[in-house]
């Protein structure tokens, strides 16, 4: 998981740091990579650890940045609001 964690870090520094000149589809194929990787991560987490580990933790706000710089900002915030939640469960 933590290679894997390197390698998403690589592809989305690569994607975010690509000048606009640079070729929009492969800049959109690093982003794809990258989203699969943190998703494999978080299910290889999930599998070795508890849901409130705090690498769990630090993937899911890794893959809301991602999807955040990928332009999908509803999907981050979906992503985000469930950490918040799990800190601090909404009473009812």
């Amino acid at each position: 998981a933590a290679a894997a964690q390197n390698l998403v870090f690589f592809l989305k520094t690569r994607a975010t740091t690509m000048d606009a000149a640079a070729d929009t589809a492969h800049k959109h194929e690093c982003f794809q990579e990258a989203q699969t990787l943190y998703q494999q991560v978080l299910l290889v987490q999930h599998e070795l650890l508890h849901s409130s580990h705090p690498d769990v933790y630090a993937t899911k706000h890794s893959l809301a940045e991602l999807l955040d710089a990928m332009g999908d900002t509803e999907a981050a915030n979906e992503i985000r609001q469930e950490i918040v939640d799990a800190y601090d469960p909404p009473t009812t």
